[in-house]
C-alpha cells in the first residue's frame, strides 16, 4: 500500500463523518471535550456519561513483507501489556496514577475489535448495534465512567496511543483506574490493524 497523504473520510452515520483526526459521541452534558479533564471534572459528568470515540488513521507501509512481519510480533506478543504500557508510559509524563487491565473490559473491547476487523470498519457501534455499555453489560460489568476508543491503521501499540495522545488526550489523561485493550489484525482488509480501548470506572472490579 503507497503512502496516503491526504485523510481518508469515511461515513459512519448520517451527517457523522469520521477521519484521520478524530469523531466524537457523547451521551452526556458535555459537548466538547477539554484537552485535559481532571478527577475534579470527570466527576462532575454524569455518572452514567458515556464517551465514544472513534479514529480513523491510513497508514502506509514500506511494503507488504514488514506489514505481515509486524502483525505476525503483534499477534505473538502480548498486545495487551504493550498497549498498558504505551498508555501508563503517557500518563506518568503527566504525574499520573497507572491503570490496569480488567479482564471484562478486555473482552468487551475485543469483541468491538474482532467486529470492526471482520466489518472493515472504525466505530463505537457494532454491526449488530451494541453499543459500549451493552458490551460492558453482556460481560456482567457495571461502570460508573467510561470511555471507548477505536482506532485502524496504526501497526504498534506506540503508533495508536500518539495518535489518542493527539486527539483524545483528555480522556487518556482521565481519572481511570482500568482499561480494557482489544486488538485484531486482517491482512485482507483496508486497514489490517484495528484496536480497540475501553477505559473505566467500576465500583467492586479488580485489576486482571
Amino acid at each position: 500500500m503507497s503512502a496516503c497523504t491526504n485523510p481518508r473520510v469515511v461515513f459512519d452515520s448520517p451527517g457523522t463523518r469520521l477521519e484521520s483526526i478524530s469523531h466524537f459521541s457523547i451521551s452526556s452534558a458535555v459537548h466538547r471535550p477539554p484537552r485535559y479533564r481532571s478527577s475534579q471534572a470527570l466527576k462532575a459528568m454524569n455518572c452514567k456519561g458515556l464517551i465514544a470515540v472513534a479514529l480513523v488513521a491510513l497508514v502506509g507501509m514500506a511494503n507488504a513483507e514488514a506489514d505481515d512481519h509486524v502483525a505476525r510480533q503483534l499477534q505473538v506478543a502480548d498486545f495487551s501489556n504493550k498497549l498498558l504500557n504505551a498508555v501508563n508510559a503517557k500518563r506518568a509524563e503527566k504525574g499520573l496514577k497507572v491503570v490496569c487491565i480488567n479482564t471484562k473490559l478486555a473482552k468487551a473491547a475485543q469483541v468491538l475489535a474482532n467486529d470492526n476487523a471482520k466489518n472493515n470498519k472504525v466505530g463505537t457501534r457494532g454491526s449488530d448495534g451494541s453499543t459500549p455499555t451493552s458490551r460492558y453489560t453482556a460481560q456482567n460489568i457495571k461502570t460508573s465512567q467510561s470511555a471507548e476508543l477505536a482506532g485502524a491503521g496504526q501497526a504498534s501499540a506506540d503508533a495508536v496511543v500518539a495518535t489518542w495522545i493527539k486527539s483524545s488526550s483528555a480522556y487518556l489523561y482521565s481519572d481511570f483506574k482500568f482499561i480494557g485493550p482489544g486488538y485484531a489484525y486482517d491482512a485482507s482488509k483496508v486497514y489490517k490493524h484495528y484496536w480497540v480501548l475501553d477505559l473505566a470506572n467500576a465500583n467492586g472490579e479488580t485489576c486482571a
